[in-house]
């Protein structure tokens, strides 16, 4: 990702469609947290995170506004059972909180990127409103 250190970024996260569902109903997107396969890596930009952005398989997409940017919580496996998910992967998982009202599109993202596409990544608000 090229740095703007002014530019808003986007989460993008795959989740199969019943959990993607239940994060839009509940408005919760969580990642495995951690060093296990498939957790995303706090990087610069992840400060300035302002939407996320979710998809199956690179369709099915939408985009949320997070309830606070640059914001996100640590919970346990048992935690995220509570609310109705079944994480199978790790103990841990990075969670934000975000607005289930979808936000609208101005350019199509490119979401499928091969085995990328089911990697969780941050990427500038440019690559979805079509500016630079």
């Amino acid at each position: 990702m090229s740095e703007n250190p002014e530019e808003d970024t986007v989460l993008v996260n795959h989740a199969d469609k019943q959990t993607r569902l239940l994060m839009i109903e509940k408005g919760i997107c969580y990642l495995r947290a951690g060093d296990s396969k498939g957790s995303l890596q706090v990087t610069p930009g992840f400060e300035r995170m302002k939407y996320v952005l979710l998809h199956t398989n690179g369709d099915d997409w939408q985009f949320f506004k997070l309830d606070k940017v640059g914001t996100f919580q640590i919970w346990s496996k048992e935690t995220l059972e509570e609310y109705g998910f079944t994480p199978e992967h790790a103990q841990y998982y990075i969670v934000v909180r975000f607005n289930p009202v979808p936000e609208p599109f101005k350019h199509l993202p490119q979401i499928k990127q091969r085995i990328n596409t089911y990697r969780a990544k941050i990427r500038p608000l440019s690559d979805f409103i079509g500016i630079k």
